[in-house]
């Protein structure tokens, strides 16, 4: 596989994690490799490059799709390359929401048995990676760099669920759909396909055409696969462990959990070592968790609720009633789903960013008063003082109307609460 590159001359386009990624893997072995990006394209496109490799943030309809149709060249993503780099099994994550969860408790679980690694999406660069000698590849893959893959075949395929995101980069949730079910395409009967049964369409499911092994995770029912019955584990008919043994709160990270029992258990690890590492789970930071108490006023960081379907799941996740913070950049759907589901602990919302004209717009289809806020200081400041005893920042929406990232916009949400403590003592 490596020796196929040894001399090769590479264009690498794009230049965050994954294009410098590539570009280390590559020249590691032998290729000849430009690195580049929109700036400074024209200086290489009168070159020739036996392949180029793109990063996700590059979509279908740019030029140097063009470039490579036109001059014959093959063109790549990163996890296509990354795949081609290794012979080691790949245990692949994709979804909507929940990927990055899953991801580390499917690499805290294999820990007590394998040598492995997460990459990928998570911010680490997969083709990278293969230079070390892991026994398993945890890999999150996003729909953006699935648009790009072609041979990559993982050995076990998870999909956490489904619901519409990204609608401003692919135009239709069918065709969001289509580019997500790349991930089993080109799956066989000894490979394995773990879905959620409480979260994925059949309509949807039957996108995903495959021949491998099917595999379900439900907290609701019994299934052929990792279920939940009266706060017991099971696999098939096997019991696990009681759900009070997963050391993260809230009932959709049980579900999370469910996805590393399959994967456990598929790959033969017992269950003494699966009960022992669901109490060592740990959750990144912007995921629904606590952040502080002041005068009895709970705040709850969700920035990574990019979509509605991830600040539903965090709605529900909430016991007493709360004040919403929403609103971000525009990624292409309105929010008509978000306030027809009745949560009846929600009390009051506050939006900020581009997305509030139609945050408002929707509550007032709705019945539901929304305020519109100047920022998310304000939007805080506000919900802080309206009574709720807890305020819940999800915003439903991408960060770069004013942030690079949703974890920049978590970090500043914290910082504003830490100003309220203060101003408060």
């Amino acid at each position: 596989m490596k020796n196929e590159y040894i001399g090769k001359k590479v264009l690498v386009y794009g230049k965050g994690i994954s294009g410098l990624g590539a570009k280390m893997r590559l020249t590691s072995i032998g290729a000849r490799v430009d690195l580049c990006d929109d700036n400074d394209f024209k200086l290489y496109s009168e070159n020739y490059y036996d392949l180029i490799v793109v990063s996700p943030s590059i979509k279908l309809n740019h030029e140097i799709f063009r470039f490579a149709k036109n001059n014959n060249i093959e063109l790549i993503g990163e996890i296509e390359l990354g795949y081609r780099l290794t012979d080691k099994p790949i245990i692949a994550v994709t979804g909507t929401n929940g990927k990055t969860t899953v991801t580390d408790m499917i690499t805290t679980v294999l820990s007590s048995e394998y040598y492995s690694c997460a990459c990928g999406n998570i911010g680490k660069s997969f083709a990278n990676e293969t230079e070390l000698p892991y026994e398993y590849f945890i890999v999150e893959v996003s729909s953006f760099q699935l648009e790009t893959v072609e041979k990559f075949a993982p050995k076990i395929a998870i999909l956490t669920n489904l619901a519409p995101d990204h609608i401003d980069r692919h135009g239709t949730y069918s065709d969001y759909v289509a580019q997500k079910s790349k991930i089993c395409s080109n799956m066989t009967e000894n490979d394995y396909f773990i879905v959620s049964a409480d979260d994925v369409a059949i309509e949807d499911l039957k996108q995903f055409s495959c021949d491998c092994r099917m595999i379900y995770v439900s907290i609701r029912e019994k299934v052929k696969g990792a279920y939940v019955i009266d706060d017991n584990i099971y696999w098939y008919d096997e019991f696990i462990c009681k759900t009070d043994r997963i050391s993260v709160p809230f009932k959709h990270n049980v579900k999370n959990a469910l996805f590393a029992v399959a994967v456990a258990k598929i790959l033969g690890i017992d269950i003494l070592k699966i009960k022992q590492s669901l109490g060592k789970l740990r959750l990144r930071g912007h995921r629904l968790v606590q952040v502080d108490e002041i005068n009895g006023v709970t705040f709850y960081n969700d920035s990574k609720a990019t979509n509605i379907s991830a600040t539903i799941t965090a709605m529900d996740s909430i016991e007493q009633p709360f004040c919403l913070i929403l609103g971000g950049s525009y990624k292409g759907y309105g929010f008509d789903e978000l306030f027809n589901y009745r949560c009846n602990n929600l009390v009051k919302v506050f939006a900020t960013g581009e997305t509030a004209p139609l945050i408002e717009e929707s509550g007032e289809k709705f019945g539901i008063s929304v305020t519109t806020c100047s920022d998310l200081r304000n939007a805080t400041v506000l919900a802080y003082k309206s009574g709720c005893k807890c305020v819940l920042f999800s915003p439903a929406c991408a960060s770069f109307d004013k942030y690079t990232s949703y974890a920049q916009r978590g970090e500043d949400f914290v910082r504003i609460v830490k100003e309220l403590r203060n101003e408060t003592r």
